[in-house]
């Protein structure tokens, strides 16, 4: 409510200042969990875990890192990436149906992502069954969300990252909010590019409005350097 009362004063001055929609912070009487940012060299501690998994000789070390991986790289929400079908893999990304907005968007991927999608895809064709469905079990049968968090959960638990955040362990939707993080600090700073980077974000993850964005805008140490410098920016030019 304070953050909405300072921007419609900012915006009786200014009218380019924004006034984020009422109650887009929540209500105050539901607190949203603290989002866990994880660090590059934590994502590669969790992918090696996983990739750890027993049984070693089956396919579900390579599901799980592999599942794991694109979450990290991709920003997907866990449902959507169980949902992947093979042929929802094309060349020009990943094709995600039934999202939660009930609207089909388009993917790209980065060239290292495909490389490890078709690694893993090559093997799930040999020994993962016949199921439509990209990530399966050990029993050929689509992984479920609940299934996915316990496997999760015990590689966050053998990488003593239990209670890391608040006291709250890490939670699987914590990638998403990471790759968010990592891909507004790759933010270009000239500002006609800032509010097109934005929205192509929002796009990304499949939000209808900017307004779903809010809640993935975390001050990482990055950001926040960035802004400062901005904010500096801006008092030499008005000075001057």
């Amino acid at each position: 409510m304070i953050v909405i009362a300072f921007a419609r004063f900012c915006r009786s001055t200014d009218t380019a200042h924004e006034i984020p929609p009422r109650g887009v912070f929540g209500s105050g009487r539901h607190r949203r969990p603290v989002a866990y940012i994880f660090s590059p060299e934590q994502i590669r501690q969790l992918l090696h875990a996983a990739r750890q998994l027993e049984p070693k000789a089956s396919l579900r070390p390579y599901t799980y890192s592999t599942l794991l991986g694109l979450l990290a790289a991709t920003g997907l929400r866990i449902g959507e990436a169980l949902r992947l079908c093979i042929d929802d893999i094309t060349s020009d990304g990943l094709v995600i149906r039934r999202t939660k907005f009930r609207k089909n968007r388009l993917v790209p991927l980065h060239p290292t992502t495909v490389t490890a999608l078709q690694r893993y895809l090559a093997l799930r064709t040999r020994i993962g069954g016949t199921d439509p469905h990209v990530f399966v079990g050990q029993n050929g049968r689509p992984l479920s969300q609940a299934m996915t968090a316990w496997v999760f959960h015990q590689l966050i638990s053998t990488l003593r990252l239990k209670g890391a955040r608040l006291a709250r362990d890490p939670r699987l939707h914590d990638l998403r909010h990471t790759w968010v993080a990592r891909a507004l600090e790759s933010c270009p700073s000239e500002k006609g590019l800032i509010d097109r980077h934005a929205r192509a974000v929002m796009t990304y993850l499949g939000h209808v409005s900017v307004a779903n964005s809010y809640w993935y805008i975390h001050n990482t140490p990055t950001l926040m350097n960035r802004i400062a410098d901005a904010f500096a920016t801006q008092e030499q030019e008005v000075r001057s």
